[in-house]
């Protein structure tokens, strides 16, 4: 978002940013947006056992947020959620411009690649009042991505590509840093395919090891375990550029695709028993990613 504002050349703006995770990463990443907005609002909405809830908290929050219902641009990623749709939707803008929203936009399968709320969905789009995603998505003047090549949710004369390391990063000499990114304890099974996970890990061998913000259960792969204090996991690896060219591994993750292959090797471990293994296979592939399957 922040290289979206630089490239936009936004003086002023009211920042609304929604989260349901309220991680460190969260709020440091707000904090650094917020630096140069107007009026910010920082919002957290639980998860609870039913999603209509979450959206009728979230409804309510923004009813509350401090922000003006005529902008010149509007700037916004997650149309797929039908609040926020549907407060975008509302808002005259001149522009309408969007950004990805993690790597949903990759996936033939989300409703970010659809034309219409089916369902449950439909009810919901409904009532809340949010634009059917066809009718959304011809709304968009442009759409920055950090994956060039690829489709996404507009066609390709929107897509504006933007990198997330400086113009004037360099990679120094020298072997490069190996690095594991964590994932999410919850999103695995079995213990069983947890180990393999790890057992490929140690074999490639780990200088450092960054655990994910929902991660339990950090395992011990005989690395330096990183204290990230907020800061983006791509952001510390750029850090390590001056090493020389660093090898990144980890399970298929937006870290794992938003560090350019020039920049970084990468190595995505995919799980076949993954309901999604086929796409994300795709992506990594497409992506320049070297691909392990387990």
């Amino acid at each position: 978002m922040l290289r979206v504002i630089e490239e936009e050349r936004v003086d002023g703006y009211d920042l609304v940013y929604v989260t349901q995770n309220d991680t460190n990463e969260d709020r440091r990443y707000f904090e650094r947006i917020a630096r140069g907005a107007s009026s910010d609002n920082y919002i957290t909405i639980g998860r609870s056992r039913y999603s209509l809830i979450d959206y009728i908290q979230l409804n309510r929050a923004l009813d509350k947020a401090n922000f003006r219902r005529s902008y010149d641009k509007v700037i916004f990623s997650s149309f797929d959620n039908f609040v926020l749709n549907a407060v975008a939707s509302q808002v005259c803008a001149n522009k309408m411009i969007t950004c990805d929203d993690g790597i949903g936009g990759l996936f033939e399968s989300t409703l970010f690649r659809k034309d219409h709320y089916v369902g449950r969905d439909k009810l919901y789009q409904k009532i809340f009042g949010a634009l059917d995603l066809g009718d959304f998505k011809k709304r968009i003047d442009r759409h920055y991505t950090l994956y060039p090549g690829m489709k996404n949710v507009v066609t390709d004369e929107r897509l504006v590509h933007v990198s997330l390391h400086p113009d004037d990063a360099k990679v120094g000499d020298g072997d490069g840093k190996r690095v594991f990114i964590g994932f999410p304890t919850e999103r695995y099974i079995t213990a069983e395919i947890k180990r393999q996970i790890i057992d490929y890990a140690l074999i490639e061998g780990i200088d450092y090891y960054i655990p994910h913000p929902r991660e339990n259960d950090i395992p011990k792969l005989n690395a330096e375990v990183v204290n990230k204090n907020g800061e983006l996991a791509e952001d510390i690896i750029l850090g390590y550029l001056r090493f020389g060219r660093p090898t990144i591994i980890g399970m298929f993750s937006s870290v794992m695709l938003n560090i350019s292959g020039e920049m970084a090797r990468r190595v995505v471990v995919l799980l076949r028993s993954d309901a999604r293994f086929e796409e994300e296979n795709r992506i990594a592939n497409e992506a320049g990613c070297e691909v392990v399957v387990l």
